[in-house]
Protein backbone atom coordinates (compact mmCIF):
# COMPACT_ATOMS: atom_id res chain seq x y z
CA UNK A 1 0.00 0.00 0.00
CA UNK A 2 2.53 2.20 0.51
CA UNK A 3 3.82 2.24 -2.74
CA UNK A 4 1.00 3.02 -4.41
CA UNK A 5 0.51 6.21 -1.80
CA UNK A 6 4.42 7.06 -2.66
CA UNK A 7 3.51 6.75 -6.65
CA UNK A 8 0.23 9.25 -6.35
CA UNK A 9 2.21 11.74 -3.78
CA UNK A 10 4.48 11.57 -6.46
CA UNK A 11 2.46 12.44 -9.25
CA UNK A 12 0.50 14.94 -7.83
CA UNK A 13 3.84 16.17 -6.82
CA UNK A 14 5.45 16.68 -10.44
CA UNK A 15 1.71 18.05 -11.66
CA UNK A 16 1.46 20.65 -9.12
CA UNK A 17 5.38 21.69 -9.58
CA UNK A 18 4.57 21.95 -13.17
CA UNK A 19 1.61 24.04 -13.12
CA UNK A 20 3.45 26.39 -10.41
CA UNK A 21 6.90 27.08 -12.69
CA UNK A 22 4.32 27.73 -15.82
CA UNK A 23 2.08 29.86 -14.26
CA UNK A 24 5.04 31.72 -12.71
CA UNK A 25 6.36 32.31 -15.78
CA UNK A 26 3.31 33.25 -17.43
CA UNK A 27 2.94 35.82 -14.47
CA UNK A 28 6.48 37.05 -15.00
CA UNK A 29 6.05 37.51 -18.37
CA UNK A 30 2.49 39.04 -18.63
CA UNK A 31 3.92 41.35 -15.78
CA UNK A 32 6.85 42.22 -17.82
CA UNK A 33 4.91 43.52 -20.74
CA UNK A 34 2.75 45.32 -18.55
CA UNK A 35 5.33 47.20 -17.28
CA UNK A 36 7.10 47.95 -21.20
CA UNK A 37 4.67 50.97 -21.66
CA UNK A 38 6.58 53.02 -18.59
CA UNK A 39 9.90 52.50 -19.93
CA UNK A 40 11.79 55.87 -20.57
CA UNK A 41 15.26 57.35 -19.89
CA UNK A 42 14.93 56.91 -15.77
CA UNK A 43 12.74 54.10 -16.19
CA UNK A 44 14.98 51.47 -17.97
CA UNK A 45 13.90 47.40 -18.52
CA UNK A 46 16.05 46.35 -16.01
CA UNK A 47 14.33 48.37 -13.34
CA UNK A 48 11.24 47.09 -15.11
CA UNK A 49 12.60 43.11 -14.69
CA UNK A 50 13.56 44.10 -11.33
CA UNK A 51 9.89 45.28 -10.50
CA UNK A 52 8.41 42.30 -11.87
CA UNK A 53 10.83 39.79 -9.85
CA UNK A 54 9.98 41.51 -6.80
CA UNK A 55 6.28 41.37 -7.12
CA UNK A 56 6.49 37.69 -8.13
CA UNK A 57 6.13 36.49 -4.67
CA UNK A 58 2.67 38.69 -3.98
CA UNK A 59 1.89 36.90 -7.90
CA UNK A 60 2.31 33.86 -6.67
CA UNK A 61 0.95 34.17 -2.59
CA UNK A 62 -2.15 35.17 -4.39
CA UNK A 63 -2.57 32.20 -6.64
CA UNK A 64 -1.85 29.63 -4.34
CA UNK A 65 -4.58 28.07 -3.67
CA UNK A 66 -5.66 27.69 -7.68
CA UNK A 67 -2.53 26.45 -8.48
CA UNK A 68 -2.38 23.41 -5.45
CA UNK A 69 -5.82 22.33 -6.83
CA UNK A 70 -5.22 22.49 -10.60
CA UNK A 71 -2.26 20.60 -9.85
CA UNK A 72 -3.56 18.05 -7.93
CA UNK A 73 -6.34 17.44 -10.51
CA UNK A 74 -3.72 17.28 -13.09
CA UNK A 75 -2.07 14.84 -11.03
CA UNK A 76 -4.70 12.52 -10.06
CA UNK A 77 -6.24 12.67 -14.19
CA UNK A 78 -3.70 9.78 -15.10
CA UNK A 79 -5.23 7.52 -12.66
CA UNK A 80 -9.14 8.15 -13.89
CA UNK A 81 -8.27 8.26 -18.24
CA UNK A 82 -12.21 7.88 -19.21
CA UNK A 83 -12.68 10.99 -16.64
CA UNK A 84 -15.04 13.62 -18.74
CA UNK A 85 -13.71 16.16 -16.28
CA UNK A 86 -10.91 16.72 -18.06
Amino acid sequence: MRIIQRYIAKQVIIATAMVFLLVTALSFVVGLLRELHALDNEYGFFQATIHDLLLLPYTVYQLFPMLMLLGGVLGLRKFFPKCHLT
